[in-house]
């Protein structure tokens, strides 16, 4: 414009450049993934099954069925995010399962979303009394003496050690978990062939019913053009 110095327009050009940069190098926002609150582990998800939670990571949005319930809608301890993650794998599977092969899975589904609402709660009040040690041991108006300091921490230490013991337990389960839903997945295929192989066997005797049938009415058939016969030679002859 006639009204702006040079020293003004090179400044907003590269204002509007630095701008422009910087939106460039903005990363896209991926889409938010989907995931499970701790009320749908331990209430909705057991009671209803066609009912899943539409909670995302990063958002405070409540799940329907939370919001519905009016309980909370909490995102489960990140220590059992890889356990909450297969799931909500597990049951978008179910979903779009035949309902024979859902009655396959139900039983081990909802013995894994048992035990997982079990972990959460532990981890929770565990996670609360270390919080509550902490608050403690910072507080102006506590005083703790050094003992009592290195028992808390060996306590912490203790409680590490056993949070460890706890991860490599969960694991065995989970593979175990895996391997018993590879043996179901099997079992239910054998049956799918069971019905198949029986489906054909009462096929084969219907079709071989209908062929006894039909054998029966010729021979019945022969016989009478046989007799039929018979008589007209026997008038032919007296």
């Amino acid at each position: 414009m006639a009204g702006e110095t040079p020293k003004r327009t090179r400044a907003a050009a590269a204002k509007a450049q630095e701008k422009e940069t910087s939106q460039q190098n903005t990363p896209t926002k991926q889409p938010d993934k989907k995931t499970m609150c701790e009320h749908c582990v331990g209430w909705i998800f057991p009671r209803h099954l066609e009912a899943p939670c539409d909670k995302v990571e990063g958002s405070s949005k409540p799940c329907k069925n939370c919001n519905h319930d009016k309980k909370g809608c909490a995102i489960p301890p990140p220590e059992l995010k890889e356990h909450v993650d297969k799931l909500v794998r597990t049951h978008d599977f179910y979903v779009t399962s035949s309902d024979d092969f859902k009655e396959s899975v139900k039983g081990p589904m909802l013995e894994a979303a048992k035990d997982l609402a079990k972990q959460i709660k532990e981890a929770r009040a565990r996670r609360q009394e270390m919080e509550s040690v902490t608050v403690a041991i910072k507080s102006p108006n506590t005083t703790i003496s050094v003992a009592e300091k290195a028992r808390i921490e060996m306590q912490k230490a203790m409680v590490d050690i056993e949070q460890a013991k706890l991860a490599v337990e969960q694991e065995k389960i989970a593979i175990k978990k895996s391997k018993l839903a590879v043996e179901q997945e099997k079992l239910a295929i054998e049956k799918s062939k069971l019905a198949v192989q029986h489906e054909i066997l009462v096929a084969v005797n219907r079709h071989m019913e209908d062929q006894n049938r039909a054998i029966a009415r010729l021979t019945d058939t022969t016989n009478q053009v046989n007799q039929n016969a018979f008589n007209i030679a026997v008038k032919t002859d007296n």
